[in-house]
């Protein structure tokens, strides 16, 4: 595995957001950190995996409040 994506979110779209990510790329969860009204999603790949992945979560929580 040569990257590592963290991603600041608010709680309750983690797990939007990392449904979105696994599903669209081959990426491992390494861990998801609570804290406060914030947490960390934090996936390992491939670079090109975990850029897909990071897009799908990104246009996923886009899409939440439209």
């Amino acid at each position: 595995m040569t990257g590592v994506q963290t991603c600041a979110l608010p709680i309750s779209y983690l797990s939007i957001a990392c449904n979105e990510a696994l599903k669209a790329a081959e990426v491992n969860l390494v861990d998801i950190r609570v804290f406060g009204a914030t947490g960390r999603l934090i996936m390992a790949g491939s670079e090109a995996q975990i850029d897909y992945a990071a897009e799908a979560a990104t246009a996923a929580l886009d899409n939440v409040n439209r």
